[in-house]
């Protein structure tokens, strides 16, 4: 119920709970883990702890995994589309109408 893209997080969650050490062990660094076992494609690396906590305060997702330098910057974010409808009270006389 947030900003959230409930349904692609979760897969990529189960992705990583799938993940075995000894794949981890032959890893050069965070950007060759994403190469291999993210399954998304609206990432970024970073190194500076700032850029991920202003991600953080932002939107986006942000995982750090131990054993690495930097954190991983999902834009994961989805807002609320709140449709189109014609409104109940305020009706339009004139023009062009939506709903």
């Amino acid at each position: 119920d947030g900003f959230l893209k409930d349904d692609l997080f979760q897969r990529i969650l189960q992705f990583f709970f799938s993940i075995t050490p000894e794949p981890m062990d032959a890893l050069e660094d965070l950007e060759d883990f994403c190469r291999r076992f993210l399954p998304y494609t609206e990432y970024a690396v970073t190194e500076r702890p700032e850029e991920a906590a202003q991600a953080v305060l932002s939107g986006p997702s942000v995982l750090v995994i131990e054993g690495f330098a930097g954190a991983v910057v999902m834009d994961t974010r989805t807002y609320p589309n709140p449709g189109i409808d014609e409104p109940e009270k305020d009706k339009v006389l004139r023009g062009s109408r939506d709903g």
